[in-house]
């Protein structure tokens, strides 16, 4: 695999030039959040299947609330096999020739409950696919904001490599001038060693989070530079009406189309206990000497064991319908305690970001700002900057890991809710 380079991935860019003469330098445009959304359910095929199954249900629908069709019945009846008229198709009286058409007779409340049901799944699946949308958006939002902040992430430790090169120069000038000691000089050049691992992991990071967003919205994109975040201090779930907003819910969505399909499938199994009469005519052709005969047949399913089959099967629906109930009453309450947990964590999140940017990160920069004032005045010594320097970099990486979990949380929340639910 080839080895990704941050800094040069920065210095080429996502620019994707065409070879034309005279052509000026590619401007490859940023990716924004929103349009990394859009070319993720441009390119969902888990989309499309949940279309494809909504659109395969709605033509069942329209079958299942049509007459069946006629049966086109032919026979030979009566052939004689032995004696003088033997395999003769005219000379024996009770030989005939039949042709004839019979259709099954079924009720338009059973066929209109057949429909109802296929136009329930069709709603399911249509839930399936506001489902399949909400998650798409979920994942490839973080997807996102990982990139966004392995980005920041790397061009920060890149950034710091600089001041870990200027203390080895000074930890060198310092030992040759017999004012600083050989373990200042090593311990500066194990900070730049360190800086250099944590640049290393930190392209690894970066390449990682490109391949992430790639799976949703493919490789050349994923490639592109990220235009700024959108603001993150509001999401459109909230402790306001959270029971309301959660009715929309896709999850919950797709649950109550279940159960409204369940609920029709027990509509069904009720219709079917009652046996539909199947009625026939047949034109029956004898030899030329005989006359030819007309037959009317009708026939009715003799339901000798309803208790055993057709009771048990509409019993078999209810249960699953009562299920479907009971499934979706728990779901709602897991949801409830979920969305609870990710407004209180994007709260906390928040407050802690002020507080980093108020005190913690402030006060990281004054303890590398006071460190290296001593150093300079003979007041302090190296160990103490590279110390400093260090906590400092591991406040503000601790401040983006921060920053890029509530940014992940809020896109939990944001996308949470279809647009298309509109306001409970």
């Amino acid at each position: 695999m080839t080895t990704f380079s941050f800094r040069r991935a920065h210095a080429v860019g996502a620019c994707l030039a065409s070879l034309v003469a005279g052509a000026a330098q590619c401007q490859v445009e940023p990716l924004s959040l929103e349009e990394s959304l859009e070319l993720a359910a441009a390119r969902s095929q888990q989309l499309v299947a949940e279309s494809a199954a909504a659109s395969a249900a709605r033509e069942q629908a329209i079958v299942a609330g049509t007459r069946p069709d006629l049966v086109l019945k032919a026979s030979i009846d009566n052939l004689p096999i032995e004696g003088p008229n033997e395999l003769s198709l005219t000379d024996d009286f009770m030989t005939m020739r039949s042709i004839g058409v019979e259709r099954e007779l079924v009720g338009g409340a059973k066929r209109r409950a057949r429909s109802d049901f296929y136009e329930r799944e069709a709603e399911a699946a249509d839930a399936a696919r506001s489902l399949a949308l909400s998650t798409l958006r979920q994942r490839t939002a973080a997807a996102w904001f990982d990139r966004l902040y392995s980005d920041r992430a790397a061009e920060m430790l890149v950034t710091q490599r600089a001041s870990a090169d200027a203390m080895v120069v000074a930890a060198d000038v310092a030992y040759a001038n017999g004012t600083g000691t050989q373990t200042d000089v090593l311990a500066a050049r194990a900070a730049v060693a360190r800086s250099d691992d944590a640049i290393a992991a930190a392209e690894r990071d970066v390449a990682l989070a490109r391949a992430r967003l790639a799976r949703w919205i493919g490789d050349d994109d994923a490639l592109r530079p990220l235009a700024p975040p959108p603001r993150t201090d509001s999401a459109s779930v909230h402790h306001g009406n959270l029971e309301q907003q959660l009715a929309l819910h896709p999850d919950i969505q797709l649950m109550l189309k279940q159960e409204a399909a369940a609920a029709a499938q027990a509509e069904v199994a009720r219709a079917e206990r009652r046996p539909n009469w199947t009625i026939g005519v047949e034109y029956q052709e004898r030899g030329s000497a005989y006359a030819d005969m007309v037959s009317v047949n009708a026939s009715r399913p003799l339901q000798l064991h309803r208790s055993q089959r057709q009771d048990r099967l509409l019993a078999s629906s209810l249960a699953t319908a009562s299920r479907a109930r009971a499934t979706r009453e728990e779901e709602t309450r897991a949801h409830l305690f979920e969305a609870h947990t990710l407004i209180e964590t994007w709260v906390s999140n928040r407050a802690r970001l002020e507080r980093y940017a108020a005190t913690l990160l402030p006060l990281a920069e004054q303890r590398v700002v006071a460190a290296t004032s001593a150093y300079r005045s003979g007041r302090g010594s190296l160990n103490d900057v590279i110390e400093a320097r260090t906590a400092s970099i591991e406040t503000q990486l601790q401040n983006l890991a921060l920053e890029a979990e509530t940014t992940k949380v809020w896109a939990e929340l944001e996308y949470l809710i279809p647009a298309e639910a509109g306001s409970p």
